[in-house]
């Protein structure tokens, strides 16, 4: 019976652990670690970088005039044989500055049809209606969009560059594909411009791994991995544009002060710059590195079945096969769980490895109980025929046992008798005390 009842609480506890997901945080920093490993980035993207080198050479970031954006556009589009697939400026130009420089960037950019310009969606937490009519909160309530200038609209695509950082620790593992907005327009991510754009290029059909708007993916590239260079050193003529042959070309900040850098499950501890992000996830779209968490039922099914399993059979198993069944259930879980993400998948982590922890160790601490129960049960016995010196010394040996039908044993016996005790105590009257 005692069985039973352990079994079936392991497999509640199981379910409730996983239902409520009560590793949550933990069990996504468990996936990074574990299962988010670099790989070999994508030649064909390539980032030029506005870092403290290039600023340092034209000047504070916000006092720069477009005419530098159109001299780059200028630089890298050498012909119709050697220029970028794409360039994506990971940069809001969303007011007019100085009207002669502007245009000329426009027109630079309308000249070659091979820019995306990034915008941005400023959100707010409010009161929305849903398919039922019901009020609910959105956190994702369009409140005003900051987009390019109107004459350089006209001539581009553009992208939203908003990232989705996680609630719990702010870590991004998700990647907007597109945005419906309220009135059913539906607008790509900057992501999702810079790929369609390629797509375009190469003559080929757009073909996106998943049909969601907003995905999880797997990092391919850490921090610094993707080739890049400073801005100057291209306008410099230091870099060839030969170098951007074909490429995806991304633009964007790569210095500490232009506030543009955010934590990634890739390089725990570490943060990358957004341009790179994207990188990350144009590659990802290329390459179908996208991810699905499995069905909640599956989580639920396999957690409670390897919970009641173990419980069941380690109630009648010694403690070294109790520890060998259980760090076995979790090295599989893991490998399996390593297995899913590289297949696109995403699973619950923790429940089953923990499940497995704690039913060894209330094993092993069960088996402990018993065996000191075990002790002390043949000590008392001993007690009442050996002195309780010889019972104490045999214990410390640990080689004592009671078996069922006895056992066989060699041992020396001493028969002491004293001469003339028996008559003098037969004539002795009760409680009468003598010296012998």
């Amino acid at each position: 019976m005692k069985r039973i009842i352990t079994t079936i609480i392991c497999g509640i506890v199981a379910f409730i652990i996983t239902f409520f997901n009560v590793f949550g945080n933990i069990d996504k920093l468990t996936e990074d670690v574990l299962y988010h490993n670099a790989d070999a980035v994508d030649s064909r993207i390539r980032i030029i970088k506005i870092d403290d080198k290039t600023m340092n050479k034209l000047g504070e970031y916000a006092d720069w005039d477009r005419s530098i954006y159109g001299q780059l556009v200028e630089k890298l589009n050498v012909s119709e044989d050697i220029r970028p697939a794409v360039i994506g400026f990971d940069v809001l130009f969303s007011s007019e500055k100085n009207k002669e420089q502007d245009e000329y960037f426009a027109k630079t950019c309308a000249k070659y049809d091979n820019v995306v310009c990034g915008f941005s969606y400023v959100f707010v937490k409010d009161l929305d209606t849903d398919k039922n009519g019901n009020k609910v909160d959105n956190p994702m309530t369009v409140k005003d969009k900051v987009v390019p200038y109107p004459s350089l609209a006209a001539v581009t695509s553009q992208g939203f560059v908003n990232a989705l950082m996680d609630d719990d620790d702010n870590y991004i593992r998700s990647a907007f594909m597109f945005f419906e907005e309220k009135d059913g327009t539906v607008t790509k991510s900057f992501n999702a411009a810079v790929y369609e754009k390629y797509m375009e290029f190469c003559g080929k059909e757009v073909n996106y791994p998943t049909d969601k708007k907003v995905v999880d993916f797997k990092y391919t590239g850490k921090a610094g991995d993707y080739e890049n260079v400073s801005l100057c050193d291209v306008l410099d003529g230091k870099v060839p544009p030969e170098a951007f042959d074909n490429c995806i070309v991304l633009v964007g900040a790569y210095a500490p002060g232009m506030m543009d850098s955010y934590f990634v499950p890739v390089h725990r501890g570490q943060q990358m710059y957004g341009v790179e992000i994207h990188a990350n996830v144009i590659q990802a779209i290329m390459e179908g590195k996208t991810l699905e968490n499995v069905p909640e039922w599956v989580d639920y099914v396999i957690a409670v079945a390897i919970a009641v399993s173990l419980a069941y059979i380690c109630y009648s198993t010694s403690v070294v096969k109790n520890i060998i069944i259980c760090v076995a259930v979790i090295v599989i879980k893991l490998i399996a769980g390593k297995l899913l993400f590289n297949s696109g998948y995403s699973w619950n982590n923790l429940a089953v490895p923990v499940m497995a922890s704690v039913i060894a160790i209330y094993y092993i601490v069960l088996h402990y109980y018993r065996a000191n129960a075990a002790k002390r049960s043949i000590e008392k016995a001993f007690n009442k025929y050996v002195a309780p010196q010889v019972v104490s010394e045999i214990a410390k040996s640990g080689k004592y046992e009671l078996k069922l039908g006895g056992e066989n044993r060699d041992v020396a016996v001493l028969f002491v008798d004293i001469r003339g005790f028996t008559p003098l105590s037969e004539s002795l009257e009760p409680e009468q005390v003598v010296d012998i």
